[in-house]
């Protein structure tokens, strides 16, 4: 199972729920087409981690809370 990779500008912490942007809504939503209660993995770009979260959606937006942390790989395997 795939698990997509969004970025976020906010600032990311177990338990924190995040309100993403319209863009990342629209992709997660219509085009990933994803069902509430996905898994995916946020970043911020200024941490050396991922964050798995859970999304839902409230209207149009997507809602993410976020459940651990993913340390993040950069090198293929």
């Amino acid at each position: 199972m795939r698990i997509s990779r969004i970025h976020t500008d906010h600032g990311l912490a177990e338990g924190e729920i995040v309100t993403l942007g319209d863009s990342q809504s629209h992709y997660l939503k219509n085009v990933l087409r994803l069902k509430p209660g996905a898994s995916v993995r946020l970043f911020n770009g200024r941490d050396a981690i991922d964050h798995l979260a859970h999304i839902e959606f409230e209207g149009k937006k997507a809602v993410a809370t976020v459940e651990s942390v993913i340390p993040a790989v950069a090198e293929s395997p």
